[in-house]
C-alpha cells in the first residue's frame, strides 16, 4: 500500500475530510489532495506531523510493504510539549514563507517611516516655495502642513495593510512551536548566506544619519540671512531630512528582516521573554512618533530641527532592546 492510499485511509478512519486534516497541519486543501493522488509527496518533517496525528509509526507511513493494519492506532500526543501544551511543528516550506513574507512587507513599513520623516519637508519648504512661486492668496505654512498630513496618513495606510500579514503568522508571536527536522539548519543558512547585505544596510543607515549633519554645519557657514540665504538654508534642512529618511529606511528594513531570523529560530526561553521585548518596542516607537510631531507642531519654528529626534532614537533604541534582555534573561 502506497503512501497516498494509506493518507486516504487513515484520514477516513478519523472521520476527517481533506480541509479538517489540512487545517490541522497547517496546509492548504490542495496540497492534501494531491498528497492523496500522488502527484506530490510530503516532506519528512509533513509525514512525522502525519505519524504523531494518525497515531502510527513513519515506518508504516513509508514502507510499502506494511499494511496500516500492522499497528493499531494508540493515542497520541498531537506533538505535545513535556508540559502538556500543544506543540505547533514548522516545516521549512512554512518557515520560508514567514522570511519572505517578512522580508516583503518590511519595504513599506520602512517606506512608511522613512515618510513620516520626509513629512517635514513640506512644512518647512511649503511658505518659501509659495513666496517664490509669487502666490499671495495662499498661505505657504498651511500648504505645507496638509502635504504632511497627506503624508502621513498614507504611512499610516501601508502600516493597517500589513496586520492581515501579520495575522497569518500569529503563531510566531505567540510561541510555543518547534521547527522541523533540518528547518533550523536551512534557516541559519539562509540568515549566513543574507547577512552581507544586511551589514551593508546597517553601515550605509548609520552613514546616512551622520551624514546628515553635514547638512545642518552647512547652515551655520552660511553667511547674515538674506533672502537668497534663507532659501538656502531651507535647502540644507530639507537635504539634511531627506538624508535621514533614507538612512531610517535602511534601518527599519534591515532591523525587520534579522528580527524575523531571532524570532524564527529563538529557543523556548526567548518565546516567553518576546513578550516583553513586544511592549517596549511598540511603546518606544510610539513614544518617539509622539515626540516628533508634538514637539513639531507646538514649537515654532521646530521642523527645521525635530527631524533629529529620528536619529537619536534608532541610536537609543540598541541601548533599550539591550537591557530589555538583560532583565528578560532568566537568572541562573
Amino acid at each position: 500500500m502506497i503512501l497516498a492510499t494509506k493518507i486516504i485511509a487513515l484520514r477516513k478512519k478519523n472521520g476527517w475530510t481533506q480541509e479538517d486534516l489540512a487545517e490541522q497541519m497547517h496546509v492548504s486543501r490542495q496540497a492534501i489532495s494531491k498528497w492523496e493522488s500522488a502527484r506530490s509527496l510530503p516532506d519528512l518533517t509533513r509525514i512525522i506531523e502525519m505519524s504523531k496525528l494518525f497515531g502510527v509509526s513513519t515506518d508504516v507511513l513509508l514502507r510499502d510493504d506494511l499494511d496500516i493494519g500492522a499497528q493499531d492506532s494508540a493515542p497520541t500526543d498531537h506533538a505535545e510539549s513535556d508540559s502538556g501544551v500543544r506543540t505547533r511543528l514548522v516545516g521549512l516550506e512554512e518557515a520560508t514563507a514567514y522570511l519572505d513574507d517578512r522580508r516583503s512587507i518590511s519595504g513599506r513599513v520602512a517606506a512608511g517611516v522613512a515618510c513620516c520623516v520626509l513629512a517635514g519637508i513640506p512644512v518647512i519648504a511649503g511658505d518659501p516655495l509659495v513666496s517664490g512661486l509669487g502666490i499671495t492668496s495662499v498661505d505657504g505654512s498651511v500648504v505645507g502642513v496638509m502635504i504632511a498630513l497627506i503624508m502621513v496618513a498614507g504611512a499610516v495606510v501601508a502600516f493597517l495593510s500589513i496586520a492581515s500579514h501579520t495575522r497569518a503568522f500569529r503563531w510566531v508571536k505567540d510561541g510555543g512551536y518547534e521547527l522541523g527536522y533540518g528547518v533550523d539548519g536551512a534557516v541559519e543558512e539562509r540568515y549566513q548566506r543574507e547577512q552581507p547585505a544586511y551589514q551593508r544596510s546597517l553601515v550605509w543607515g548609520v552613514l546616512f544619519c551622520i551624514a546628515a549633519g553635514l547638512w545642518v554645519l552647512g547652515t551655520s557657514l552660511l553667511p547674515d540671512t538674506t533672502p537668497d540665504n534663507d532659501a538656502r538654508e531651507v535647502a540644507l534642512l530639507c537635504g539634511a531630512i531627506a538624508t535621514v529618511a533614507c538612512g531610517v529606511y535602511l534601518l527599519v528594513r534591515r532591523g525587520m528582516c534579522t528580527a524575523a531570523y531571532d524570532e524564527l529560530t529563538r529557543d523556548a526561553t526567548a518565546q516567553r521573554a518576546k513578550g516583553l521585548h513586544d511592549t517596549v518596542n511598540t511603546v518606544y516607537w510610539s513614544v518617539a512618533l509622539v515626540l516628533y510631531f508634538g514637539y513639531s507642531f507646538l514649537v515654532p519654528g521646530a521642523w527645521g530641527y525635530s527631524w533629529l529626534i529620528w536619529p537619536i532614537a534608532a541610536i537609543a533604541y540598541g541601548a533599550v532592546t539591550a537591557i530589555v534582555e538583560a532583565v528578560a534573561r532568566p537568572k541562573r
